[in-house]
């Protein structure tokens, strides 16, 4: 990264991130998570989604990392995990913690997917924080109409 070329830490990345198999975490997460400090801002929402889908409870701190407006991609990988937790009925924490990370970054264009699945969920603590984010994401959709 010192060269500003972030090609061999992409690479590095791609490969460190790769399940060996579904039986098996083989890539050494330690390292990873430098990998991922070391990756540009851009790259880094690809990642984030893959861990996502993967395992949702492992991607707080890549989730952390975003910093700025999020892709569209992410959003949805972040959408998607909070249903396959609550699906779970387990990790309550993780949801939350996903629904208040998302709430300074995923576009406010997600407020009503996210009001649609609030309505989904049974858990009173799952419904309140994906009500919170999904009222968070329409108040900033709001304000941005406003100013213009």
């Amino acid at each position: 990264m010192v060269q500003g070329d972030p090609a061999w830490v992409t690479g590095l990345a791609d490969e460190m991130s790769r399940p060996v198999s579904k039986d098996l975490d083989a890539y050494d997460e330690t390292l990873t998570a430098q990998l991922y400090e070391a990756l540009p801002r851009e790259h880094l929402a690809r990642y984030a989604a893959q861990t996502l889908a993967r395992d949702p409870t492992r991607a707080q701190r890549l989730i952390a990392m975003q910093t700025g407006p999020w892709p569209d991609e992410l959003a949805v990988a972040v959408l998607d995990a909070i249903k396959a937790l609550a699906e779970r009925g387990t990790h309550a924490f993780a949801v939350r913690e996903l629904c208040r990370s998302a709430m300074p970054s995923m576009p406010a264009t997600f407020a009503e997917r996210v009001a649609a699945l609030a309505e989904t969920l049974e858990n009173t603590n799952l419904i309140i924080a994906a009500t919170q984010l999904a009222d968070t994401l329409t108040f900033r959709r709001e304000m941005y109409e406003e100013l213009r």
